[in-house]
């Protein structure tokens, strides 16, 4: 299924939730190789949940449409993931530690995801381009 090139390795699925352990076994592996602690690359699985997540309910909440996700290594070093996707744009705004502790006081469902990815990596960046959703996780190596 993962598909190898010089730079990253990359795997396209259906953007549904039973394609989540497929994408977190091609990162794993890769995370792996190069080099992540157990630690760091169960932030990156939980942190790639919450993106597929927020992916698939949101990005394609009227539609259906693929997931690709490529990792691999970046100078720095870093590990990265990234998620593109051409469901709907949306603006990375992640809330700060008190909006969120805000909301889980409310009890209100969801709007988690984005605060829990980011402090789960190092980095975390967004961006639009061709139509294409683009958000990129990052861990320093």
């Amino acid at each position: 299924m993962s598909e190898s090139t010089h730079e990253y390795d990359r795997l396209t699925v259906p953007a549904d939730l039973s394609s989540l352990t497929a994408l977190q076994d091609m990162v794993t592996q890769a995370a792996a190789q190069a080099g992540l602690s157990s630690s760091r690359i169960t932030d990156l699985q939980v942190a790639l949940e919450e993106i597929v997540v927020n992916i698939v309910k949101y990005a394609y909440s009227n539609c259906t449409g693929n997931i690709e996700v490529r990792c691999g290594l970046r100078p720095g070093p870093h590990f990265f993931v990234q998620c593109i996707d051409q469901g709907q744009p949306f603006s990375l705004q992640i809330p700060t530690a008190e909006q969120a502790q805000q909301r889980l006081k409310q009890l209100k469902p969801g709007g988690q995801g984005l605060f829990l990815a980011s402090q789960l990596v190092d980095d975390i960046k967004y961006t639009r381009e061709n139509h294409q959703n683009q958000l990129t996780l990052s861990i320093a190596l």
